[in-house]
């Protein structure tokens, strides 16, 4: 996603390896290792400290984590607070920093739970790049093509449809009401995961494909 992101945006993009990264990493636990066949030492060890962190050690990608973390702070990137392996460089200018089911709608209604809960963590994630570089991130839009389902989170009226289902998932109707997830009827004609759920005859496929903007390698 991020990918997509910058070339969207044209923003330039790097790709860069750390070479031997593990044995940047420096061990604050006091460890000892047997001196190694081969290597010629003055003096008579029987063993030797290790300083720095080796592949193979339990610590070591705790280690190196740690260090490259604290580099990266170090020259004015911030940790994003959705997802630990993402670092965003700061303008310190910017305004913002830092079941078995009942019925086909109890299925849709589950899935769109779902759907709403990992949408919301992509859509924090974007705002958060996007508040990073100056731009407005977009508001959340999930589309659904069960036209009970959006019903049975807006109207009270479809509670009883829906009172049995674990209330774990009824916090859809709190986040439609606060204006924080937009549901938006979807036709099955025109619903492009349907690809991914059904087998579509060859010019349905085709369609979809292009729309999704999916191409083969020869292209």
């Amino acid at each position: 996603m991020v990918i997509a992101i910058a070339k969207y945006f044209g923003w330039p993009l790097d790709q860069l390896d750390v070479v031997t990264a593990f044995l940047y990493g420096i061990m604050k636990e006091l460890v000892f290792c047997a001196v190694p066949e081969g290597v010629d030492l003055d003096g008579d060890f029987d063993c030797l400290e290790l300083v720095k962190a080796i592949y193979g050690l339990k610590q070591a990608s705790r280690v190196w984590n740690e260090t490259f973390d604290e580099f990266v702070c170090y020259i004015g990137f911030q940790v994003s607070a959705f997802d630990p392996c993402l670092y965003i460089k700061v303008s310190w200018d910017s305004k913002k920093q830092s079941s078995v089911s009942l019925s086909t709608s109890e299925a849709e209604y589950i899935a769109l739970s779902l759907a709403i809960q990992e949408g919301k963590w992509i859509h924090r994630l974007l705002c958060e790049i996007l508040a990073a570089a100056n731009e407005t991130g977009p508001e959340l839009m999930i589309r659904e093509d069960n036209q009970s389902c959006i019903k049975m989170t807006k109207n009270p009226v479809y509670h009883g449809r829906a009172k049995h289902i674990d209330i774990k998932y009824h916090h859809i109707r709190d986040e439609v009401k606060r204006g924080e997830v937009k549901l938006e009827y979807c036709e099955t004609s025109v619903m492009l995961a349907d690809i991914m759920t059904k087998a579509l005859a060859g010019p349905r496929h085709t369609d979809l494909t292009v729309a999704l903007g999916i191409h083969g390698t020869s292209h």
